[in-house]
């Protein structure tokens, strides 16, 4: 199965945390957004991914 990831916002009310990193990449506890949703994916199942960037997408891939 393959999943969509939706990274692309500016995140403006995240502010000043996302100044300089798009929000999928901020950490809750140990790990980043981006990591938890596809840890999560993977547990159920998905193995493909297409993740949709935007805003500062030359940090997240």
């Amino acid at each position: 199965m393959k999943a969509v990831i939706l990274a692309a916002g500016i995140a403006s009310r995240l502010r000043p945390l996302t100044d300089t990193t798009p929000k999928c990449l901020l950490k809750v506890g140990e790990r980043c957004l981006l990591q938890r949703a596809f840890d999560a994916l993977l547990q159920n199942g998905f193995r493909e991914f297409v993740i949709v960037t935007g805003y500062r997408q030359q940090q997240i891939v």
